[in-house]
C-alpha cells in the first residue's frame, strides 16, 4: 500500500511514497510549520474525500470514518463525500466498501482549515495504489484570504464547517443566528441597513434593478461555501460601494 502526502512546506521524506504491507494504520513524519506540537486543540477541519478503485472509476457508497470520533460520511455516485471533522494536529481516516481492500491512513494536518483527500481501494487480495491529501482545497481560491480578514476585520463570518457536518437545506439556514440578520418572504434583511450590496465570489452584483434579495435568489443554499457581512463602519474597500450601500455581504460559492 503507497500513501502520498502532498503538503506545503514539508520536509522532503514527506514527498516519497511509503510503501508496507495492507491494510495497516500509516503515519508520515511532516516538518516546520506544519504541525501544531502536542496539545494541540481540536479545531473543525472541512475534508472532501474521493474514493475511485485501482481503474480509476468512481466508488459509490464507500464508508469513510474519523476514529476516535464518531463522525462519519459516505461517497455519492461521483465517489465524493464531504465531512467536518474536529481534528488537533494530525487526521486519521479509514474508508471502507464491500468487495475492496480497506484503507487506514494518519496523517499531520497543521493548521490548514480544508484538506482534500484522494483515495484509491484495491478488490481484495490486489495491490492497493496510492492515498493522496492536499492541504486546502485547490477549487477554493477565496479561502486564505477569507480566513486572514475573520482573525483581524469584525465583520460576521460563517462557513461550513458551523453545521458540523450536516447540509445547510435553505438559505435561512446560513443566515440564522448572525446578529440583525434575518429572511423574509422579501429577502435578507439587515437591520440598519437598508441598502444592502451583495458580493458572489468577489464579483459585485447587486446594481439598480438588481436588488440583494434578487442577487441571492441565484443560489441555493448547497452552493454556499462561506459568507461575510460588513456592516457600514466595518466595510472593507475592495467589497463596498459606500455611495449606494451601506453594508456589503460577500457570498463564496463551492467548487463545481
Amino acid at each position: 500500500m503507497r500513501l502520498t502526502v502532498h503538503l506545503p512546506r514539508c520536509l522532503a521524506t514527506t514527498d516519497r511514497a511509503v510503501s508496507i504491507g495492507a491494510p495497516v494504520w500509516l503515519s508520515v513524519a511532516c516538518g516546520l510549520a506544519l504541525t501544531t506540537g502536542v496539545g494541540a486543540q481540536p479545531r473543525p477541519r472541512e475534508i472532501r474525500i474521493d474514493v475511485r478503485d485501482s481503474q480509476g472509476h468512481a466508488l459509490h457508497g464507500a464508508r469513510v470514518d474519523f476514529p476516535p470520533g464518531s463522525e462519519s460520511a459516505i461517497t455519492d455516485s461521483s465517489g465524493k463525500a464531504y465531512a467536518v471533522v474536529q481534528a488537533d494536529s494530525t487526521l486519521t481516516i479509514m474508508v471502507r466498501k464491500i468487495g475492496f481492500e480497506p484503507r487506514a491512513a494518519r496523517f499531520p494536518i497543521g493548521a490548514s482549515p480544508g484538506f482534500v483527500v484522494r483515495v484509491r481501494l484495491g478488490a481484495l487480495g490486489a495491490r492497493l495504489p496510492e492515498v493522496t491529501v492536499t492541504a486546502d482545497y485547490p477549487g477554493e481560491p477565496w479561502r486564505s484570504a477569507y480566513e486572514e480578514r475573520r482573525r483581524r476585520a469584525s465583520g460576521s463570518f460563517r462557513d461550513r464547517a458551523f453545521f458540523s457536518g450536516r447540509e445547510p437545506q435553505i438559505l435561512d439556514d446560513w443566515f440564522n443566528g448572525l446578529p440583525g440578520v434575518q429572511m423574509t418572504s422579501r429577502g435578507l434583511r439587515v437591520s440598519r441597513c437598508p441598502r444592502l450590496g451583495v458580493w458572489i465570489d468577489g464579483m459585485h452584483v447587486t446594481a439598480p434593478g438588481m436588488s440583494a434579495g434578487m442577487a441571492l435568489m441565484q443560489l441555493t443554499a448547497t452552493d454556499i461555501a462561506a459568507v461575510e457581512l460588513y456592516r457600514l463602519a466595518q466595510q472593507q474597500a475592495q467589497f463596498s460601494d459606500p455611495n449606494l450601500e451601506d453594508c456589503s455581504l460577500l457570498v463564496w460559492t463551492r467548487s463545481r
